[in-house]
């Protein structure tokens, strides 16, 4: 819900999101609710299963993110104005998807949504980029699941 509040705000209905580990969909559905594109990376492409009936505005992309260059593709696509990040936990690919998302699409990405920030290795890979004042902690989304780790 928190998400969908954060992009129901004016500018984001026109622009469209890039959304790393869609993997069934669920979180994908919501989301083509509010962009006028969804591109759904998945890299295991059998889990889109049947795919989105209804849905005119989701672009299923079966593409490891890991890979140099995943999303180069879309670099010329400067309506791409948000990621949705919910990929595999682990810090390295934590790591590699906020740099696939920053260096593959340079131009436009404003915002960077990440799924399970509590969790301890997502915490800590997005932590490099904020330290490094890559990326700015902006607010959460969501409910508050309390403090874990600092």
């Amino acid at each position: 819900r928190g998400i969908l509040a954060f992009f129901r705000a004016p500018g984001w209905a026109d622009t469209a999101v890039v959304e790393i580990g869609a993997l069934r969909g669920s979180t994908t559905v919501f989301l083509s609710m509010v962009f006028s594109l969804v591109l759904a990376v998945e890299i295991y492409c059998d889990a889109f299963g049947e795919g989105f009936p209804g849905a005119r505005n989701i672009v299923k992309l079966c593409i490891d993110s890991s890979k140099p260059y995943a999303f180069s593709m879309l670099a010329e696509n400067s309506n791409v104005r948000a990621a949705v990040i919910d990929g595999d936990h682990h810090y390295m690919r934590v790591i590699s998807d906020i740099f696939r998302v920053l260096h593959d699409i340079p131009c436009c990405v404003s915002v960077i949504a990440f799924h399970d920030y509590c969790d301890e290795e997502v915490f800590k890979a997005i932590k490099v980029f904020v330290d490094e004042r890559i990326l700015t902690y902006a607010a959460p989304l969501g409910q508050n699941p309390g403090t874990f780790f600092l």
